[in-house]
């Protein structure tokens, strides 16, 4: 923890802490380094700034699989996914949004929930999606079309997408599997 008083010293913090991964993994290609750049405060209220690293550390290893410095300030939604509501709330509403699509995916050996968090991991482009699932970008469609299908949501509507996306959002940070 390095604190940060003034807006100069964080820039300067969060610059150093953005090149210190890649420093590491020169030396030693093995190790991944993980962290959280927390918030500018004063001395009297440094702890907020640790409590923020902390959560920015804990978010980033969950949603980018650790060996990435993560600023508190950059995680938008997330911070409420996961400091903001009840985790039993939010679990359930993740479990009961997915829960067709594993029960689909259990009973007939597919991959469409894999293929859900990919898609949206990659911004919703299906060519990068194929390509990071080894299928044609047909196959892609092809599962978003019975993804839509099982989950009785369309990945056409903001709605039904911003509650696909956040249902995924919570499963990766409150593991509701």
């Amino acid at each position: 923890f390095v604190p940060a008083i003034r807006a100069v010293d964080a820039s300067n913090a969060k610059t150093a802490a953005s090149l210190l991964p890649k420093s590491i993994a020169r030396r030693k290609p093995q190790l991944r380094v993980s962290g959280g750049v927390g918030t500018v405060e004063s001395p009297i209220t440094l702890e907020r700034s640790l409590r923020a690293a902390e959560a920015a550390l804990a978010i980033g290893r969950r949603i980018y699989a650790g060996g990435r410095i993560v600023d508190y300030e950059d995680l938008g939604a997330f911070r409420l996914l996961y400091e903001g509501a009840d985790v039993e709330r939010l679990r359930r509403f993740a479990a009961e949004v997915l829960a067709p699509l594993r029960a689909y995916d259990e009973q007939h050996a597919t991959d469409l929930e894999r293929t859900l968090k990919l898609y949206f991991k990659v911004g919703q482009n299906v060519k990068t999606a194929a390509s990071e699932l080894s299928v044609h970008r047909h196959t892609v469609f092809y599962r978003l079309r019975q993804i839509a299908d099982i989950c009785a949501r369309s990945l056409d509507t903001p709605q039904d997408q911003l509650t696909l996306r956040m249902a995924v959002a919570i499963d990766e940070l409150h593991d509701t599997n």
